[in-house]
């Protein structure tokens, strides 16, 4: 029953299903042995995505920080720098902006160390460093981290994450008065949606940017 759980939360979260992510996150937790940490891992992390969904991120930031706690008992290094990663988005969200590069930082080098520098999950670190830089005025700085983002998560190929490396790179290069290469983005953006079956917010996000 808890690993059904788990992996129904998971998928909720990719459609957006806010009452079955807590509902199926809350079941898993519940029935999932202490020992299964990789599976609750994956729980707590559904459960922050559902109060970020909501707009709740007061919830969301306890979610996600105790999502890295249990992360962190899996010594699972790839669960562990997915959970900081959704941490570092809703820093993103709450403002606070240097304590969301220190994050990135942070996982980045262990990303570095545990060879995993080269895939999405460091993509999609580096394009919200980038755009936390675009905030603090680093436009040079924000477009070299943002593109590299993107860079690697296209490598990656895994659709939400590239989605959101874009959304960074996007906003970094119309906050550098670069119009034509924010097209550019938004035009891969339109491809990748009409190709494959990305998640809700991604082609809301879309269509946001089109208008």
């Amino acid at each position: 029953i808890g690993k059904a759980a788990a992996i129904r939360a998971f998928m909720d979260s990719y459609r957006e299903n806010v009452p079955g992510i807590i509902q199926h996150a809350r079941q898993a937790l519940e029935y999932l042995p202490e020992q299964d940490l990789p599976m609750r891992s994956i729980a707590a992390i559904a459960l922050g995505d559902a109060y970020a969904i909501k707009g709740d991120l007061a919830a969301s930031y306890q979610a996600r920080l105790e999502a890295t706690e249990v992360s962190r008992s899996t010594d699972n290094t790839y669960y562990l720098i997915a959970a900081n990663l959704k941490l570092a988005m809703t820093l993103r969200a709450l403002g606070q902006l240097h304590r969301t590069i220190e994050v990135c930082q942070q996982q980045l080098q262990l990303a570095e160390k545990s060879g995993l520098s080269h895939g999405s999950l460091a993509g999609l670190l580096f394009a919200i460093w980038g755009e936390v830089l675009a905030e603090l005025s680093d436009l040079a700085g924000a477009i070299q981290r943002a593109q590299r983002g993107a860079d690697l998560t296209e490598r990656g190929g895994e659709l939400a994450r590239l989605g959101w490396s874009y959304q960074c790179l996007m906003r970094v290069l119309f906050s550098s008065r670069d119009a034509t290469g924010a097209e550019k983005v938004v035009q891969k953006v339109e491809t990748l949606a009409q190709e494959s079956a990305v998640p809700l917010w991604f082609t809301n996000y879309v269509a946001a940017w089109q208008t």
